[in-house]
């Protein structure tokens, strides 16, 4: 913008915000996200929507989120090879946010970790926008395989197990409760409960103390006004909202996505979050792009009725 006073447009907001794609990134990054957190017009922050308002100078603070180059490039390639054209990226966690949150949660503060097979995604929001993301290196499949090297079973086995009989915290589990194990071949034996348990607390322990120093370390763990929103299919797994709580010092509920119109209701579980959360945002940033272009067609109309 220049120094004289004048009304913000939608095209000088967007300027504002592709200034931000000149910041320099490891060769191996590249930009997932530009996510507006306010905009300062003249000094005065804390502005969402500046369009409309009159000022010179127009800055805007953004959360910058990036992904390996290659990565994403090879998801693009292999739904290509799949019959799917892809038009959109989506870190997954703000995916997942976008069919498990409410408006007062993002507004609030809240942290959405989607707990998948072998990520963790992590999405904080504050204000109604995104303060945060991560990616933690620990997934469902990190508990399957420690029951499969703790029990000397397969991982098919072992995810069974975890899903019939698993529990995050020993003291939860009936102490005289056993479960029959060895039933890929070996002779079956009988293992108490507890046990599998005994295996399975450390791994939680350990994904949310690092998820509290990730959010630390990010400034963003005093600002969980509403706390912690487990999604995900890792999240099903009882005893995890118990850690979640313990540790982060916050309530915490599962996030199952909201139901879309027609959906079968099988898929109404946190394991659908992302997928059902994607439908969400590429609806909502569809909505805004059309209003956006049918904005631009209005005024190209009123030039051109102006110029008869």
């Amino acid at each position: 913008m220049g120094s004289r006073m004048r009304e913000i447009t939608r095209e000088e907001v967007r300027a504002a915000v592709d200034r931000a794609r000149s910041v320099a990134l490891p060769a191996d990054r590249e930009i997932l996200h530009l996510l507006p957190q306010e905009f300062i017009l003249d000094d005065t922050g804390g502005i969402h929507d500046p369009i409309g308002m009159v000022g010179t100078r127009l800055e805007v603070n953004l959360h910058l989120s990036t992904c390996s180059g290659g990565a994403a490039q090879s998801v693009v390639t292999c739904a290509n090879r799949a019959g799917l054209e892809v038009t959109d990226t989506i870190f997954e966690g703000i995916a997942a946010a976008e069919s498990v949150l409410s408006a007062d949660e993002r507004e609030l503060g809240v942290c959405v970790a989607d707990i998948g097979a072998s990520t963790t995604e992590l999405a904080v929001f504050f204000e109604g926008a995104v303060a945060h993301t991560a990616v933690l290196p620990l997934g469902g499949d990190h508990f399957t395989n420690d029951l499969a090297v703790g029990l000397h079973v397969s991982t098919e086995e072992a995810e069974q197990l975890k899903l019939n009989y698993g529990n995050c915290v020993v003291t939860s589990v009936p102490s005289l409760n056993e479960v029959e194990v060895g039933s890929d071949g070996d002779a079956p034996r009988l293992v108490r409960q507890r046990f599998l348990a005994e295996i399975l607390e450390p791994r939680a322990r350990e994904l949310f103390t690092m998820l509290r120093d990730n959010l630390r370390s990010g400034g963003v763990l005093e600002a969980l006004g509403t706390g912690c929103v487990l999604t995900g299919g890792g999240s099903k797994l009882p005893g995890m909202l118990e850690h979640a709580e313990s540790l982060l010092r916050v309530p915490a509920r599962v996030g199952s996505p909201v139901p879309l119109s027609r959906m079968p209701g099988e898929l109404a579980s946190p394991e659908f979050a992302a997928v059902i959360g994607m439908l969400l945002y590429t609806h909502r940033t569809q909505v805004r792009r059309a209003n956006e272009e049918m904005g631009l067609k209005d005024k190209l109309k009123s030039i051109f009725a102006g110029s008869i």
